[in-house]
């Protein structure tokens, strides 16, 4: 373990939380947030972080976030301060310290960030308890929104989708096949015929694959290759603003998608929507089962048809 690893880990332990409560977040005027933890994680904070935010508009807010997911926050949350924490770099930890200041922060979050350093960070406010070990209900299986939400002392939500209907016509279609778990991943065979039945309802459009790896991409269609830099997440933004159709797996690319309120067709094989997905999404779902390929193919055919 390295030296600022084990120093976060000292810091922590020796924290004594103070958790926050409704009332405290009422009275509070300036609320920090550390984010530290996955790309699809992030973006579900950042939808809850706005529900707080918009429900208290009194509060001023500060995040400390790797550079890579600055462009996400300034584009979702641009009432926010945010500022980029490389946290193993002393210089970066040193400049987010002095802006966090010495107990001027009423309240301290870190959603769905399990490592040390961001409970280190939050531990500099007045009133903060980790994520991690924060006092929850039993809901292992309930939505990953609602736990943020709970934590941050907002209401749960009844989960249920909002319905749509495929448009006779797309300009731009966005496919995000990929994701960091290959059991969730619009596998490249389905993908084809995914595109293939796409082309042939909306033949004018034009279609773009995004992901990490390059085997996801197809001859005859644009692609886009995810970086891990401020720079190419800007790109990405753009390139979902841009299109009018979304296709996804269960990743992060779903959840920008219905937090923009995109139409969007999300592809489920190992995990419940339910589960997953923001009460309210803008989303057609299609769950799965990838042994049975004759099956998901007809499926896909009839939804994209319809």
């Amino acid at each position: 373990m390295s030296l600022i690893n084990r120093l976060y880990e000292i810091g922590a332990r020796k924290a004594a939380p103070a958790p926050p409560g409704s009332t405290t977040l009422a009275a509070a005027s300036h609320v920090f947030f550390a984010v530290f933890t996955r790309y699809g994680d992030t973006l579900i904070d950042i939808e809850v972080i706005r529900e707080l935010l918009e429900k208290h508009p009194h509060i001023k807010g500060l995040v400390f976030t790797p550079p890579q997911m600055v462009p996400y926050f300034r584009e979702l949350l641009p009432m926010t301060r945010v500022i980029p924490l490389k946290k193993r770099n002393p210089v970066s930890i040193t400049r987010g310290l002095i802006a966090l200041g010495n107990k001027r922060f009423d309240i301290g979050y870190n959603p769905w960030s399990q490592g040390h350093e961001s409970c280190y960070f939050i531990s500099r406010c007045k009133h903060f308890s980790c994520f991690k070990t924060h006092p929850l209900p039993e809901i292992k299986e309930s939505n990953l929104y609602d736990r943020i939400r709970l934590y941050m002392s907002l209401p749960s939500r009844q989960w249920k989708l909002k319905t749509f209907t495929l448009a006779n016509e797309y300009q731009q279609i966005l496919l995000c096949p990929q994701t960091t778990n290959p059991d969730k991943d619009l596998d490249v065979d389905l993908l084809k015929y995914t595109a293939e039945t796409l082309k042939e309802r909306y033949p004018n459009a034009t279609m773009t694959i995004a992901a990490m790896d390059t085997s996801f991409f197809i001859d005859g269609y644009d692609s886009y290759q995810f970086k891990k830099n401020a720079s190419s997440s800007q790109r990405f933004i753009d390139l979902m603003k841009a299109s009018d159709l979304v296709i996804c797996a269960d990743s992060a690319p779903m959840h920008l998608a219905t937090i923009l309120d995109k139409d969007n067709i999300a592809f489920f094989f190992s995990t419940r929507p339910e589960v997953v997905m923001n009460s309210g999404a803008r989303s057609i779902v299609l769950e799965l089962d990838k042994s049975q390929k004759e099956d998901c193919r007809n499926r896909i055919s009839q939804t994209l048809s319809a």
